[in-house]
C-alpha cells in the first residue's frame, strides 16, 4: 500500500474534487453512488474517490491516494481507477477527472449504434467539432485500449457507450461546462 503524507497544498485539490462532485450530483449528471473523481496532488500521485461513496456528500476521508507508477491497487478505491491512471499518464497536464452517468447522454448511446454524435447547435460545434466520439468497447478492458480514444486532448472527455462520460481537464472550472453541453446536446438529439 502507497503511503503519502497529505500536504497542505493538496487541500486545495481535495476541496475542488468534493466542490465539483457536490455541483455535478447537484445539477443532476449523476445519482446514488455512482460517478467518481480524482485529482492529481503530484507528478504521478492521485487521490481518487473511494468505492461506494456519493458525489454529493464526498468528506476527506472518503478518497484515497495512490502512485499511478505502482502496479498496487488500493482495496477500496474506485472501481474505475485503471482509467482514471491510463487518463493521467497520457498526459502530465491533466489535473482532475470527473466521471458521472448522465441520463440523457447515456439513453443516446443506446439507442444507436453510432461511433459519433453530431452536434446541432452552433455552440456545440464550436466547443466540440463537427462530431462527438462515442467509444465502444467492453468498460472492463477500456484502459487497456484507452490511448487511441484520448490522444486528442483538446477533447478533454471520452464518452463510454451505455456507461457515462470521464472529462479531464487541468482546471475544474473547465469540467461541469463541457458535461452541462454534452447533456444539453443528447437532450436536443433524442
Amino acid at each position: 500500500m502507497y503511503k503519502y503524507v497529505v500536504k497542505p497544498s493538496d487541500l486545495k485539490i481535495i476541496q475542488d474534487l468534493i466542490n465539483l462532485s457536490k455541483k455535478a450530483y447537484e445539477l443532476g449528471l449523476t445519482i446514488g453512488r455512482s460517478g467518481n473523481i480524482s485529482g492529481r496532488i503530484r507528478d504521478n500521485i492521485i487521490i481518487i474517490k473511494k468505492t461506494g461513496r456519493s458525489l454529493n456528500k464526498l468528506k476527506p476521508k472518503d478518497f484515497v491516494i495512490t502512485d499511478l507508477l505502482s502496479d498496487d491497487v488500493p482495496n477500496n478505491v474506485s472501481s474505475d481507477y485503471l482509467i482514471h491512471r491510463e487518463i493521467y499518464l497520457s498526459n502530465p497536464k491533466i489535473r482532475y477527472i470527473l466521471h458521472v452517468h448522465p441520463a440523457k447522454l447515456i439513453k443516446l448511446t443506446l439507442s444507436t449504434k453510432e461511433t459519433k454524435i453530431i452536434p446541432q447547435t452552433y455552440e456545440g460545434k464550436i466547443y466540440f467539432g463537427n462530431e462527438i466520439p462515442i467509444v465502444r468497447e467492453e468498460h472492463d478492458n477500456l484502459h487497456r485500449i484507452l490511448k487511441k480514444y484520448i490522444n486528442d486532448i483538446n477533447k478533454r472527455f471520452l464518452i463510454e457507450a451505455g456507461h457515462g462520460v470521464y472529462v479531464y481537464s487541468y482546471n475544474p472550472d473547465e469540467i461541469l461546462p463541457i458535461l452541462e453541453e454534452l447533456e444539453y446536446i443528447a437532450s436536443l438529439s433524442l
